[in-house]
């Protein structure tokens, strides 16, 4: 199946950020991958728990955004913390993964 005229958009607009360096590609995920990266310091109440002592002062945090087909929808994954368990394989909309690309920190800023 060929791209739709917004799927084509949408890849072309992830291909644009990867190459501005907000978003860096990640050939280790099937289609075409994206992700985005913060960096943030390890909260206190986290450092002082026993199976955590040893952890750094900072932690990453991620968004990733895939097109794994022309036709499938767009994927989205978050890792809020090391300690929290990621969430992979979110559908998303078309509008909301342009949404998420302008601004992934709101993802991980939601409650």
């Amino acid at each position: 199946m060929a791209w739709t005229k917004r799927r084509l958009e949408l890849f072309e607009a992830m291909k644009a950020k990867a190459a501005e360096g907000t978003w860096v590609h990640n050939p280790e995920r099937p289609g075409y991958s994206i992700r985005w990266v913060r960096t943030l310091e390890t909260p206190d109440y986290v450092r002082k728990m026993k199976a955590y002592e040893n952890w750094d002062e900072t932690y990453d945090q991620h968004v990733s955004i895939t097109l794994v087909t022309p036709e499938s929808n767009p994927l989205m994954g978050i890792s809020r913390a090391p300690w929290v368990t990621s969430q992979l394989g979110i559908d998303l909309t078309l509008k909301r993964a342009f949404e998420v690309l302008d601004d992934p920190a709101a993802v991980l800023d939601r409650s």
